[in-house]
């Protein structure tokens, strides 16, 4: 399981714009699972963020959100909302929910840590590269041995 699995439930955001989503991440497949089903024995897969349509009743059930909240130990657990309120952010923030975002903004931060994971794998790469045999200073004869 890659790093900065993500698991959506419900409809945080429409078709549209998951597919925009899709065009824009190389590993979209690997990283992001979309459930229609408040099913969480998905999440033995591991996880570090869980996005939850609190919209849909079936999502915002104290016991699913707590069993979400609780599955794993770097789990972050994000509420999609269309009318967030200070008062619903308070009661599901009770229940594990650490953000309570829009659909705009549950589209933007998904989009950040993919592309987050996606400048991690190049800069790991670069580094290889800096401390490299290539990255060797000299032109001596010992110097082209080792390269």
């Amino acid at each position: 399981m890659p790093e900065n699995t993500i698991f959506i439930y419900g409809s945080v955001f429409d078709d549209d714009r998951k597919g925009r989503l899709t065009e824009r991440s190389k590993d979209l497949e690997a990283s992001v699972h979309w459930l229609n089903t408040p099913d969480l024995a998905a999440l033995g897969q591991g996880a570090e963020m869980i996005f939850v349509d609190l919209d849909l009743p079936e999502f915002a059930t104290p016991e699913f959100l707590v069993s979400a909240a609780t599955a794993g130990e770097k789990v972050s657990l994000i509420g999609k909302t269309a009318n967030p309120s200070v008062e619903r952010a308070m009661k599901v923030a009770k229940l594990g929910v650490r953000e309570l975002l829009t659909e705009d903004q549950c589209l933007e931060r998904i989009q950040e840590v993919l592309e987050g994971a996606e400048s991690e794998v190049s800069s790991a790469s670069r580094r290889t590269t800096k401390f490299g045999c290539q990255a060797m200073i000299g032109t001596s004869a010992q110097t082209d041995e080792i390269r």
